[in-house]
């Protein structure tokens, strides 16, 4: 999973309201996406269609998770929901997705997805950089370790400001915080304003980090 970029989206989106679900189904059935199947787990074989958005609602409504697959790009969704009126989003890609010609595709492709389904956050960015960032390890006294993350979980979100990664979309209560103008005017980086006065910005340099130190 190395070869992976990841979307982690935190939103109050909540996929079993029509409006909501309609909305992202059109983008999942979009060209850059190609969706070919759903379900509620990953190992989707539910076939996607148009018109089996309502279905998709409901599933999410049951089990609380819908996983879409993707033709395009090794696209895989998987939209979760939470307590307290919260949703997290992952979507994975290939690495090559956010790299070369194919790049510029798939941020409109997510600025299109932000501008109909507003989020409180998301950071977008390798797994290598991702896993550098929050993956942790520890020895067991005796021999051995374990290991797992920090940084990521519902209550941690409530309670600190996000990280910052290759990709950041800052909804408006952050952008509200940090000041629209500074974000927009950060160097080194490219910076859209998004509807709902979220905020889109990217670093200029590759999506694979040269240095994390």
């Amino acid at each position: 999973m190395t070869n992976k970029f990841r979307l982690l989206v935190y939103t109050t989106q909540q996929l079993s309201e029509p409006r909501v679900i309609s909305k992202l189904w059109d983008l999942l059935s979009d060209s850059t996406v190609k969706a070919k199947r759903y379900d509620s787990q990953e190992r989707a074989k539910l076939e996607f269609d148009i018109s089996k958005a309502e279905h998709a609602s409901q599933i999410y409504e049951n089990d609380g998770l819908l996983f879409v697959k993707g033709e395009k790009d090794g696209f895989l969704g998987q939209f979760s929901q939470y307590r307290k009126g919260l949703s997290i989003w992952n979507i994975w890609l290939n690495l090559g997705a956010m790299q070369g010609r194919k790049q510029h595709k798939w941020l409109n492709w997510m600025c299109r997805l932000f501008n109909d389904l507003p989020a409180l956050y998301c950071g977008g960015a390798s797994l290598i950089e991702f896993n550098e960032k929050h993956a942790v390890v520890k020895e067991i006294p005796g021999g051995g370790r374990v290991s797992g993350t920090i940084g990521i979980s519902t209550a941690e979100f409530y309670q600190y400001l996000p990280g910052l990664y290759w990709l950041n979309i800052f909804g408006s209560d952050l952008v509200n915080f940090f000041g629209e103008h500074k974000i927009l005017n950060i160097e080194g980086v490219s910076s859209t304003l998004l509807k709902a006065g979220q905020v889109m910005f990217h670093l200029n340099d590759s999506v694979i980090p040269d240095d994390l130190s």
